[in-house]
């Protein structure tokens, strides 16, 4: 995979677009933040672009997968950081 950084907006926002060299689909996604009262609010929203017949019959289910494999990953991430301060 190759990730291409497309846009930088500190503190707020980083855009990109994550190219699959295994298969003919790219993903671009934006990741932002936003100040809380209780630290940083982090999202990121992705968009799988699948090529040819990909498209129509993968589509759905990775962005399922996705959103799945996302709360894992940030989820860990959080849990490991607030273990380091603690």
């Amino acid at each position: 995979m190759v990730i291409e950084f497309t846009g930088y907006e500190r503190p707020r926002q980083i855009a990109e677009v994550a190219h699959m060299s295994s298969s003919t689909m790219d993903l671009q996604g934006t990741l932002t933040f936003e100040p809380v009262p209780e630290g940083t609010r982090r999202q990121w929203s992705w968009d799988p672009e699948p090529g040819g017949i990909l498209k129509e019959v993968v589509s759905p289910l990775l962005v399922r997968m996705g959103r799945r494999q996302e709360q894992i990953m940030w989820t860990g991430l959080k849990h490991l950081l607030e273990e380091r301060t603690n």
